[in-house]
Order: C-alpha cells, then sequence, then structure tokens
C-alpha cells in the first residue's frame, strides 16, 4: 500500500434525500483526520475540495433525481481520484453523499484495468445501494450507486469509469460484496440474479463480537476490516 494518502473532499448532497452530507469533508478535518492518519507513519495530502454544482432541490425527472448535477460531481470526483492513484498515492474521499461512489470507485475500477490488477469492492452499509429507477419511487441517487456500478442506470452514469460495467459482479476477481439491514423492494431479486455475496450486519455483529473476545484475552490478537482492494 502507498505511504501517501491523499484527502479529496467533495460537499455535496445532491445525490441524497436530505441535506447534510455536504457537511461531511470539513466535519472530517475538524475531527483531524490527517494527523490521526499521520500518527501511524503516513504521509498525508490534503487536496482540497473539488467543486461541483449546487443542490437545485429539485424533483425526479424521468426516474432521477438531480441527474446532471450527480454527473457533474462524480466526473469531478472520477478525475480527481484516478489522478492520485496514477500517482502511486492512496486517495481518501470524504463525501458526501453515496452517489460519489460511482465516480471514485469507477476510477479505481479503470485504473486497475489499466495496471493489471485485480479488486474487490467491499460494501459496508445499512443498504444495498443497488436500486434502479424501476425500484425507487424516489429517484434518489445516493440510493443506486451499486447497481451503476454493475451496468444498471443512466447511461452518461455509468460510463463514467471508461468501461461498462465498471465491476462485474459475476466475475470473482472484480466483484462487490455489501452488507446491509435494509433492502428496497425488489433489490433482493436484483442482487441475487448478479450473485452479488451479501452479509446481513446481524451476522457481521455477531462475528465482531467473537473477535472481541478473543481479542480481550489475547494481546496478540487484532482484526482489522478491509473496505476496498486492490490486489
Amino acid at each position: 500500500m502507498s505511504r501517501i494518502v491523499s484527502l479529496i473532499g467533495a460537499p455535496t448532497d445532491v445525490g441524497a434525500s436530505a441535506r447534510g452530507a455536504s457537511m461531511g469533508p470539513e466535519a472530517l478535518r475538524v475531527a483531524r483526520l490527517q494527523p490521526i492518519l499521520e500518527q501511524q507513519g503516513l504521509t498525508v495530502i490534503d487536496r482540497g475540495n473539488v467543486s461541483g454544482p449546487p443542490n437545485p432541490q429539485s424533483a425526479a425527472v424521468n426516474g432521477y433525481r438531480h441527474l446532471p448535477e450527480v454527473l457533474a460531481w462524480n466526473h469531478a470526483v472520477h478525475d480527481a481520484v484516478l489522478g492520485e492513484l496514477r500517482a502511486s498515492h492512496l486517495p481518501i474521499l470524504l463525501g458526501g453523499d453515496h452517489s460519489l461512489a460511482v465516480g471514485s470507485i469507477g476510477a479505481v475500477a479503470r485504473h486497475c484495468r489499466e495496471t493489471g490488477r485485480k479488486l474487490r469492492v467491499l460494501w459496508l452499509d445499512a443498504h444495498a445501494d443497488f436500486n434502479t429507477s424501476a425500484l425507487t419511487p424516489s429517484g434518489n441517487l445516493h440510493g443506486m450507486p451499486v447497481a451503476c456500478l454493475c451496468g444498471f442506470g443512466p447511461a452518461e452514469l455509468i460510463r463514467i469509469g471508461g468501461s461498462v460495467p465498471a465491476i462485474d459482479p459475476k466475475k470473482r476477481a472484480r466483484r462487490a460484496s455489501t452488507t446491509g439491514t435494509s433492502f428496497a423492494t425488489g433489490t433482493p431479486c436484483l442482487v441475487m440474479t448478479y450473485s452479488v455475496p451479501v452479509s446481513r450486519t446481524r451476522s457481521i455483529s455477531s462475528r465482531q463480537r467473537a473477535l472481541n473476545s478473543a481479542a480481550a484475552t489475547s494481546p496478540a490478537f487484532r482484526a482489522f476490516f478491509v473496505m476496498t482492494t486492490i490486489l
């Protein structure tokens, strides 16, 4: 793993159902994310924030809410993340709502194709975010990024990573895994059709309690989660 970490802020909530996620990047900076990472021996570069259009707070159009704005933000995120990967830096995106994953993971997938490396995406969330416009009446794109990355969504959004799909859940080397407690009606069928592994939060919590118990009885025992891995 690169010892140089680049922080990239994306202060937007255009894909979400409610306002507030746009405050995330500055909240993480105020919480001392950079010095905490530096204490782990990493060199950290704060690239500041990418920019994009404001939240118009309008209704869905043709099944998608704020699609032009979500598209603009994701293009900005994609280019920023890809630039850091090509510089051999480890990018950390500070969001921002979940729709931004189309651009960030799309950039990682493009980099893996360019360098001949394998990719595993681990989606840790209360929801699968594998919705489509046919499954969710709200049209909020923060519930659709995993589906978009797998090739289900508006054409201009699913093409951001340079290949459709950006990740193919049927290929083990480039598979998406998701955790969750809640699925929209119809989403489980779509997820199962494409063999995306799903771990329910209850199952993870049970395993974590076992790990915590082992850690308490053995000082040498440590557990950690890997969210996204380039192999």
